[in-house]
């Protein structure tokens, strides 16, 4: 209970009613406290995650890779050699599309889009595979500004490319487009399977595969 100093303008009431005062003084604090307190969860749990909580990393499944700000790198095995890579916890649905964001014009590697991510680093079969022809649909960045379109391996045509430079692989059930900041390039007629799993294969070191964007049919960025 709430002490009173003697002084206090209570005290000049009877005895009976600085009682019930006191007590409606007592709950009245108690109250505006409990106001200000702030939730907080109980021992063992944990918070609930907010909507702007950091979402998790694009690539999976990365080998002889390191992730630096959305940026993937090769940092091991050998130079020049497809032996680097990773697969994408995202994949392009019926009318979707990829967007890849060029980067360094010093360095060879592959992005694109496979039908059986399960050809790729780390998944449930040929998890050592580290061919180019296990990508149905992908760009082959080039040394000197070069870039390919090839199709499980195969060269369809290519044209130049600068860092800042942005490609995109498009598909739906009957085409896949290649486009070049906006402007389609090349077009392959095929009946195409969906998903379409994103995926990267790595040849020279230090080369580097900015994180790509996968859009769904009726979404543009």
């Amino acid at each position: 209970m709430t002490n009173l100093n003697p002084s206090s303008p209570l005290f000049s009431f009877s005895p009976l009613l600085r009682v019930r005062l006191t007590l409606a003084l007592a709950l009245s604090l108690a109250f505006s406290g409990a106001a200000t307190l702030t939730a907080q969860p109980a021992a063992g749990t944990t918070a609930a995650v907010q909507p702007n909580a950091q979402p998790t990393s694009f690539w999976q499944n990365t080998v002889n890779t390191t992730l630096a700000g959305g940026v993937l790198v090769k940092t091991d095995g050998c130079d020049g050699c497809a032996d680097a890579g990773a697969t994408a916890q995202k994949a392009v649905g019926a009318g979707g599309y990829v967007d890849i964001t060029a980067t360094e014009t010093n360095s060879n590697r592959f992005v694109g889009l496979t039908a059986n991510a399960g050809r790729f680093f780390g998944q449930t079969h040929r998890h050592n595979a580290t061919s180019y022809t296990d990508l149905d649909f992908s760009l082959y960045f080039i040394i000197g500004g070069y870039v390919e379109v090839r199709e499980n391996g195969v060269y369809r045509t290519d044209t130049t490319y600068g860092p800042g430079d942005v490609f995109r692989i498009s598909a739906d059930a009957t085409a896949i487009r290649y486009s070049k900041n906006g402007e389609i390039f090349h077009t392959t007629e095929v009946l195409t399977t969906f998903p379409l799993d994103v995926a990267t294969l790595i040849m020279s070191r230090r080369a580097t595969v900015r994180e790509p964007f996968v859009g769904s049919a009726g979404t543009n960025q």
